[in-house]
């Protein structure tokens, strides 16, 4: 009976972190919170799962990243090097480099942060089975309130709110890294096993 419950948990552990993976790949942007001055907006490996094509004027947004939060922030050029194809064939890549903090989504009431580029208004793109986006930015939230936790997820929309296509989610990491704890995980429950075999 113990041998046989220590068999399922080991299955049922291995499920979950088999499922916790899959999920990462979904992640286009993970959000690094541990200092507020310097928040770290990074771009994963995740494939586009889409073909799609919207402005640069809107870029992406992060739906719902704050919650109740009164500050806004427009058009401020931030220098960010996230960057959408600029090119049907996926030849180049324009930086989506100013952010803008708001709802896109109606009522305006500041809980999305959005990437985009005014200065040059040019169509930009998801390709399918390409990396969706590349880059990362860095951005002072020391005077905005109602900052997601760790763990947190939500969606990227892409050309937002003209079209709003979901090309993926934002998570909000630790540090060190999920992908870290989830290797100790798996190390773990091997060791446990082996012990008991």
């Amino acid at each position: 009976m113990k041998n046989k419950f220590s068999t399922d948990l080991f299955c049922a552990l291995l499920l979950t972190l088999i499922f916790a993976v899959e999920a990462q790949s979904e992640i286009v942007v993970e959000i690094d919170i541990s200092d507020i001055s310097a928040v770290t907006f990074t771009t994963t490996e995740a494939l586009s799962e889409v073909n799609f094509a919207g402005s640069s004027a809107n870029g992406i947004a992060l739906q719902d990243f704050f919650v109740g939060n009164s500050t806004t922030a427009s058009g401020e050029n931030i220098g960010s090097t996230i960057s959408a194809f600029n090119a049907a064939d996926g030849s180049s890549r324009l930086a989506l480099d100013r952010i803008w903090i708001n709802n896109f989504a109606g009522g305006y009431t500041t809980n999305d942060v959005s990437f985009y580029n005014a200065s040059a208004v040019e169509t930009i793109f998801t390709i399918e089975d390409q990396r969706a986006l590349t880059g990362a930015a860095v951005f002072d939230l020391t005077t905005f309130t109602g900052l997601p936790s760790f763990g947190t997820v939500g969606n990227v929309y892409f050309d937002a709110p003209a079209q709003s296509q979901v090309i993926g989610q934002w998570r909000v990491t630790a540090v060190p890294e999920p992908s870290a704890g989830i290797v100790l995980a798996v190390g773990t429950l091997v060791l446990l096993r082996r012990k008991r075999c």
